[in-house]
C-alpha cells in the first residue's frame, strides 16, 4: 500500500509539500539555535569579565603587599645584622614595624625582633 501513496499524484505531491514546510523549519529552528548561542556566550563572557577585573585588583594589591613585606623583612634582617656587629644586645631593643602579621610572625621567628611595638 506504501507503494501506491508514492505512485499516485496526490500522494508525491504530499510529500514535496511535507518537504518544503519541513526546510524552513529547519532553517529556522537552526538559526535561532545559532542567534541564542551567541547571546549566551556574550553574556558569559560579560559576566566572567566583570567577575576578572576586581579579582585582577586583588591579586596585584596583594602581590605589593607582599614585596612590601619582604622588602621590609629585608631591611629589617639587615639592620638587625649590622646593628648585632655594633651592639651585641641590640636584638632586645629592636621593634618590629612589619605590614602583615605572616611577616611579623616570621620576623619574629626568625629572631630579628623580641619586643614588639
Amino acid at each position: 500500500m506504501t507503494s501506491r501513496v508514492f505512485q499516485s499524484l496526490p500522494g508525491r505531491l504530499l510529500i514535496v509539500l511535507l518537504g518544503l514546510t519541513a526546510l524552513p523549519a529547519l532553517l529556522i529552528g537552526g538559526l535561532a539555535y545559532r542567534n541564542a548561542r551567541q547571546i549566551v556566550e556574550a553574556r558569559v563572557i560579560a559576566q566572567l569579565t566583570s567577575i576578572a577585573d576586581p579579582k585582577k585588583e586583588q591579586i596585584a594589591t596583594w602581590l605589593d603587599d607582599l614585596a612590601a613585606d619582604a622588602r621590609l623583612i629585608a631591611d629589617n634582617f639587615l639592620n638587625a645584622a649590622s646593628h648585632s656587629s655594633k651592639r651585641p644586645s641590640s636584638h632586645a631593643s629592636h621593634s618590629c614595624q612589619l605590614s602583615t602579621g605572616l611577616a611579623r610572625r616570621w620576623a619574629c621567628s626568625m629572631s630579628i625582633c623580641a619586643m614588639r611595638a
